[in-house]
């Protein structure tokens, strides 16, 4: 027999597979677009056999896919003399780890560091043409790709998928059936927009795109102003994605009616804010026939409504308009309003005219505008330059100073506004500079190009959650166990901030301390190059507690370059929880990382108490569509759910008429029951405020851990890593129904 000589140093010992247990995969097209691969339904691939390199390489590749993970190729051991492989492997693309680059290497510092050492592989043993799975290993140490995810994936990139052909607008949808790549659904989609554009007035027209969309989409809101005489004037709507997107980064909201559609002169007027990639996320948005505080009034209240009367902390305008002013006055009374400096500055260079033409005067406006440190500094520079300018009576100056509190950050750095606020022009002005608008395009067709800039900005936000979900970002400093962390728990793009923020405080600052006061110290902060402006630096070493007078973490949400540089002078070597924004990590989107559904002592209204658990209700639904798995696991939660919501009503019905009938029998004992009644009573050592006396078996501890546990089911998602998770709950367990187990062991 002949012996076998190996290309590779070392050999593990082969799995031996009973004869029996083999299993011939044939191949034909491919696999990828089928959904949940039935040759992939058992988890296992160990025992199956195909005929070449190229369907071994397919096959693990098509698992990968649905699995949600990208391979590459390993060892191959040949037979002795020859190049006739005698061992292929496979591997997660994610095995090993990076190493060091060596000191005559330039570092790349764009490449993610995507390695976890992952185990995750697969052997095929060749014997008579036959290639044979002798060694699998399915766990992985790393999140896997979401649905939405995976054509990200890079070993995925080749699959060959059904291609959409265009349409003829003449064609029915049974014409356009056949190898189109689009389902039903889709076509009669397409059907009926374009019988939205020949049918009736622009204002019946969006109204019918409303009704379908609200058809397709239940947390879809909408909503029309009338005029005296019945004429539609203004209109206002956004989706369920928009909704949900709102109670996550709703915190900051940018309003922007500058824009004006061609046809009728109308404005359209976006409400957007900013997510955790510093990227736009749409909240909702409106058609207005002018620009009164009457309309602006309306489209507050209307914008309020849809998003359960929860109103943002900061709203950010482009204009500085009186009517646009008194309506966010009214309308969020305790909302912050700040203009955005960008606009004001803009706008000099046209009401000033030939002042503004002066570098001297300009500097001295630049200046009021966004770099006084405090009030007293705006009130003396703008003093002294409409002194020297002789421009105290000029009307447009007359009139922004009586709003300099919400464009002067002097009075508004201590505000929270994500950083969208600047005095340069910046990404987040005319976001609607790539769609045209000619003096014939209707309102639905406008309407229609706003929703596909709103899927094109939530397919980028895709791309960046898996982009992060990959890897760690590069670090310039690796052994620093302050950036270790922020790359850890910051999205890329905040990261990159904070580590900018971190370089110049340890390497361009010169720090000296003016007092020490128990554990508390005062640092004066100067730059080490031409900016010799001083800030000044608080630290308490008993809290950690750090504060600047750059107030750039108020406002913006990262520690600031002099805070990080206080911080490492005092050897501290992590982010304090407090500095920790939740709104920009990896995980600002994952409700049950932060939010615990049982918080009774939380008082809110029964509208905002709607709102929130619609949101929560239907994003759960919609990321429950990726998969059957996951639609049996919500349905089957929900139903777990309902029975002990009924459990419970029946048990306080019950003891509501008890403690009725007791009530009457003797005042003495009325007066106890309501002294009882009164008390707080503690459930699983949790504390509730009841009106009435009840022993409740709802076991508030189980459903909260239900409902969590299907969440990170949804977040970890993908084919191999729901029903391993689920495992883990046993079989009698409070959490799953029998039919729940039932129904999901037969996937």
């Amino acid at each position: 027999m002949e012996k076998d000589k190996e290309a590779t140093t070392e050999e593990e010992p082969p799995v031996e597979v009973d004869e029996g247990e083999l299993t011939i995969v044939e191949f034909k097209a491919s696999t990828v677009s089928r959904g949940v691969n039935d040759d992939f339904a058992s988890d296992n691939l160990l025992g199956k056999i195909v005929r070449s390199e190229d369907e071994a390489y397919t096959l693990y590749n098509e698992y990968a896919y649905e699995k949600g993970f990208s391979i590459r190729k390993a060892k191959s051991r040949y037979y002795e003399g020859t190049r006739l492989i005698r061992q292929k492997e496979y591997v997660c693309s994610k095995e090993g780890f990076k190493e060091d680059p060596t000191p005559s290497e330039t570092p790349s510092y764009n490449r993610l560091d995507v390695r976890t050492g992952c185990k995750a592989m697969i052997r095929f043993t060749v014997k008579d043409d036959e290639w044979k799975v002798t060694h699998f290993i399915a766990e992985h140490n790393h999140e896997l790709a979401s649905s939405e995810e995976r054509h990200l994936l890079r070993s995925a990139r080749n699959f060959r998928r059904p291609q959409p052909r265009l349409m003829n607008p003449m064609e029915t949808p049974s014409m356009a059936t056949e190898n189109t790549g689009i389902v039903q659904r889709d076509q009669n989609l397409v059907t009926e927009q374009n019988l939205v554009f020949i049918e009736g007035a622009d204002a019946q027209s969006l109204c019918q795109w409303f009704k379908k969309k609200k058809n397709g989409d239940i947390m879809f809101f909408h909503d029309v102003q009338l005029d005296q005489e019945g004429r539609v004037t203004n209109f206002f709507w956004c989706d369920g994605r928009s909704r949900i997107d709102y109670g996550y980064f709703g915190d900051v909201v940018v309003f922007d009616a500058t824009y004006r559609i061609n046809k009728y002169n109308m404005i359209c007027a976006p409400f957007f804010g900013i997510n955790h990639h510093r990227t736009k996320v749409m909240f909702g948005c409106a058609f207005l026939l002018d620009d009164t505080s009457t309309s602006f009034i309306w489209l507050f209240k209307s914008f309020l409504e849809s998003m359960g009367n929860k109103a943002p902390r900061t709203i950010v305008t482009y204009q500085d308009d009186a009517a646009l002013v008194r309506a966010v006055e009214e309308v969020f009374p305790v909302t912050c309003h700040i203009i955005c400096p960008w606009y004001i500055v803009k706008k000099a260079s046209s009401h000033l005219a030939g002042l503004y033409s002066n570098p001297v005067f300009a500097q001295m406006f630049r200046r009021c505008v966004q770099q006084c440190d405090t009030e007293a500094d705006f009130e003396e520079t703008w003093q002294r330059m409409v002194e020297e300018y002789g421009c105290k009576n000029h009307s447009w100056l007359k009139t922004i100073y009586r709003y300099r509190q919400k464009w002067s950050t002097a009075f508004s750095k201590k505000v929270f506004s994500s950083g969208v606020v600047s005095s340069q022009r910046n990404e987040y002005v005319d976001i609607f500079g790539g769609i045209s608008s000619s003096k014939i395009t209707s309102l639905t067709r406008f309407a229609l190009e706003v929703d596909e800039l709103v899927a094109r900005w939530h397919d980028a936000e895709v791309k960046l959650n898996f982009r992060c979900k990959q890897g760690a970002p590069p670090l310039v400093i690796k052994k620093s166990s302050i950036c270790q962390q922020a790359a850890q728990i910051y999205t890329h793009k905040i990261f990159e901030l904070f580590e900018q923020e971190y370089l110049e405080g340890v390497g361009a600052l010169r720090c000296t301390e003016l007092s020490l006061c128990g554990t508390l110290c005062t640092y004066r902060m100067v730059g080490d190059m031409d900016d010799q402006k001083e800030h000044i630096v608080q630290f308490d070493s008993a809290t950690l507690n750090v504060s600047c007078s750059c107030k750039k973490f108020e406002s913006m949400g990262i520690l600031c370059s002099h805070c990080l540089s206080c911080l490492h002078m005092k050897n501290v070597n992590v982010i304090p929880h407090q500095y920790i924004l939740k709104r920009w990590t990896k995980i600002a989107k994952d409700r049950a990382a932060h939010e615990d559904l049982m918080e009774t002592n939380r008082r809110e209204t029964e509208v905002e108490y709607h709102t929130d658990i619609m949101r929560w209700a239907y994003d759960m639904m919609t990321r429950s569509l990726k998969s059957p798995i996951t639609r049996v696991m919500l349905r089957d939660s929900f139903r777990q759910i309902d029975q002990e919501l009924k459990r419970l009503e029946s048990d306080l019905e019950l003891n509501t008429a008890s403690n009725a009938q007791a009530s009457g029998t003797s005042g003495k004992r009325k007066k106890s029951a309501s002294n009882d009644s009164s008390k707080p009573r503690k459930i699983n050592d949790r504390t509730m405020d009841h009106s009435v006396e009840a022993n409740i078996p709802f076991d508030i501890v189980n459903l909260n851990q239900l409902i969590n546990i299907f969440m990170e089911g949804l977040n970890r998602f993908g084919c191999g890593t729901i029903l391993p998770f689920l495992t883990t709950v046993s079989p009698a367990s409070p959490f799953l129904c029998s039919g729940g187990s039932r129904a999901i062991s037969k996937k």
